[in-house]
């Protein structure tokens, strides 16, 4: 069973941390500390930390992988949109500066799905 998390794996990452248990006759009193999993993100500008059970660890890894690669992906494509949005508006610019007038565009949609779509 996946923990609770205080919101969706979009800011954040899994970690691998040296940590005391608090247990007295332990031996991370002495100095050995136990490995653990924490799944720290950011609520609010505050950084949160989130325990991983080992056997929920390649699941959780997974899930933030996946998010982590689709806001790449998101953040590659909202970039290309805006580099082809600057590479129009300076066609455009260019097209003015020359004098060549810009005929309107002609979407060919009936009259009739005009006015119907109006009326929605």
């Amino acid at each position: 069973m996946l923990p609770k998390i205080f919101m969706p794996t979009n800011n954040g990452g899994v970690y691998l941390q040296k940590v005391r248990c608090g247990k007295k006759n332990c031996r991370c009193a002495t100095g050995e500390k136990h490995e653990a999993y924490y799944y720290f993100h950011r609520v609010d500008g505050k950084l949160k930390k989130q325990y991983i059970r080992k056997a929920d660890l390649n699941e959780f890894v997974g899930e933030v992988d996946f998010i982590t690669e689709f806001r790449h992906r998101i953040r590659y494509k909202t970039k290309l949109m805006k580099d082809r949005v600057k590479e129009i508006k300076a066609e455009k610019k260019a097209r003015k500066e020359a004098g060549i007038k810009e005929e309107p565009i002609d979407w060919n949609i009936p009259r009739g799905m005009i006015e119907k779509l109006m009326k929605k």
